[in-house]
């Protein structure tokens, strides 16, 4: 695992969205796992998925139909169509425009609160965001 993070050349763009967020040392330790290791057992009972939860996988394979279509280069992905994107399912959905970015941010990262969620999807690249919603449907 740390020989893993050692030869991550996207150390550094990772450092700078943790730092955004992070208000002690050990929010940086312990924030930066969800970059090598999917989440395990989601806990989708949570204050901020509550008012939809009838509908968190109807909408995550609704979000997992449109990640499957970006190009395989993050690099390419564009931020606005991205989040135009993302609020479409949810409004596809009666939800209020931020409700699939956070079944996305919970499915990719265990967590309800993340960096940037269209900067990390970047850095952890189409395969594994696709992976890990994937996963959360199962």
């Amino acid at each position: 695992f740390s020989k893993e993070i050692i030869l991550d050349r996207l150390i550094p763009k990772k450092l700078i969205l943790l730092r955004e967020r992070a208000e002690t040392l050990m929010d940086i330790y312990n924030q930066p796992m969800f970059f090598y290791r999917a989440p395990q057992n989601i806990n989708w009972e949570i204050e901020q998925v509550a008012n939809y939860s009838s509908k968190i996988k109807e909408m995550a394979i609704a979000i997992l139909k449109y990640l499957e279509s970006l190009s395989e280069n993050p690099l390419e992905w564009d931020n606005k169509i991205w989040a135009d994107a993302l609020k479409k399912v949810s409004a596809d959905f009666g939800c209020k425009p931020g409700d699939s970015f956070m079944i996305l941010r919970i499915a990719i990262t265990g967590e309800p609160f993340s960096p940037p969620l269209f900067e990390v999807t970047q850095l952890l690249g189409k395969e594994e965001i696709v992976k890990r919603l994937k996963l959360c449907l199962q």
